[in-house]
């Protein structure tokens, strides 16, 4: 006669059963959860990418054989500014440090920024005189900046020249905002003097 109840066997096969099906819903619903969060991650990462909207390289140049040290500095936003004691952060780099004629075979004293994106916001790019070797002296600076939106042309180029006239003074060469739709806002072009490195 069939008794459902006094047969130990048989529990022990539902519990192993209920045991295996809690283990499949659980991983389950772990597996939705994951893939909509790897999801959501994808998406941001594509909203991210489409907000890169060009690129720029800033250039400054001294008098060859000098011995002075002049340094380039850029602040993006939402960045750590970039210049000689941090040569990258976020998009900016720092490709060229130049310390003068020290450890230097080449007569000319140049340096340069490249930012391989740019983001909406606040732009400032400054020089600061970092150390002099030679007699302290005015120091004539050149400087240029190229910014692209597209691939085919320079959009932007901007050319400056200023006199760095004592050690630890730093000025601002220019200051500009990109807007969402990758142009500069020509009322936020400006050379208001404001430090980078002194925050």
């Amino acid at each position: 006669m069939f008794q459902p109840f006094d047969s130990h066997e048989g529990n022990v096969n539902v519990v192993y059963r209920d045991l295996l099906l809690l283990l499949v819903l659980v991983g389950f619903t772990l597996f939705i959860i994951i893939s909509s969060q790897v999801s959501s991650k994808n998406k941001n990462e594509q909203d991210a990418e489409q907000k890169i909207l060009g690129s720029l390289v800033a250039e400054i140049a001294w008098p060859q054989n000098q011995n002075n040290d002049i340094d380039l500095w850029i602040k993006a936003p939402d960045q750590n500014a970039v210049g000689y004691s941090n040569k990258s952060a976020g998009l900016c780099d720092l490709v060229r440090d130049d310390l003068g004629i020290t450890g230097d075979p080449m007569p000319g004293n140049y340096e340069n920024i490249f930012c391989r994106g740019l983001v909406p916001g606040e732009y400032r790019i400054n020089v600061f005189y970092y150390n002099n070797k030679d007699v302290e002296k005015e120091v004539p600076v050149m400087f240029s900046l190229k910014i692209k939106f597209s691939e085919s042309k320079i959009d932007y180029s901007y050319r400056s020249e200023i006199f760095m006239t004592r050690r630890g003074q730093e000025i601002t060469l220019v200051s500009f905002t990109v807007l969402e739709d990758g142009t500069i806002d020509p009322k936020s072009v400006n050379n208001i003097q404001k430090s980078i490195l002194r925050g």
